[in-house]
C-alpha cells in the first residue's frame, strides 16, 4: 500500500498498525477496545488463509492436514 504522507510503499500491516496507533485514544474513549482484538490477532498471526498455508507447507502439501486444522479451529469456542 502507499503511504501518501511518506510517499512510499509500505506493507499493509505496517500501515494498519500506524492507523491504530493514531486512533488509540479514540478507541478507549468509545469503549471499543475489545472489538479491536480481531484486528490485533490478524496482524500478529495472519488471516485464516495464512494459517492454512502454513499448515499446508508444514505438512508437505498434505491437504488433509489443512482440513484437520480447519476442523480443530472451528471447534474452538463451541
Amino acid at each position: 500500500m502507499i503511504d501518501f504522507g511518506k510517499t512510499e510503499e509500505l506493507p499493509t500491516r505496517a500501515l494498519v498498525r500506524e492507523l491504530l496507533e493514531m486512533i488509540d485514544e479514540e478507541i478507549d474513549e468509545l469503549g471499543i477496545r475489545p472489538f479491536m482484538q480481531p484486528i490485533d490477532d490478524i496482524l500478529a498471526h495472519g488471516t485464516g488463509a495464512d494459517r492454512q498455508l502454513r499448515v499446508y507447507d508444514a505438512n508437505d502439501g498434505d491437504i488433509k492436514a489443512v482440513v484437520d486444522h480447519l476442523i480443530a479451529e472451528t471447534k474452538v469456542g463451541l
